[in-house]
C-alpha cells in the first residue's frame, strides 16, 4: 500500500475516479486501488480543515 500524507493527497492532481472508467471491468484489483486513491483524496479534503483548526487552538 501507497503511503500518502493528507497534504500529499490534497496535492495530487490525479483524477482517480476518471482512471476507473477507463480500466478493464476484470481488473478487480486496479480498480479497488483507484477507487481507494479517491476516497482517500475526498477524506484528506475534508478533514485538512480540521486538522488546521486543531492545531492553531493547541499551539497557538
Amino acid at each position: 500500500m501507497k503511503r500518502l500524507s493528507i497534504g500529499a493527497s490534497m496535492g495530487d492532481e490525479t483524477d482517480y475516479r476518471g482512471r476507473v472508467r477507463t480500466i478493464a471491468k476484470g481488473d478487480a484489483r486496479a480498480i479497488a486501488l483507484l477507487s481507494d486513491m479517491h476516497a482517500l483524496k475526498l477524506l484528506a479534503k475534508a478533514a485538512a480543515p480540521r486538522f488546521e483548526r486543531a492545531f492553531a487552538a493547541l499551539f497557538a
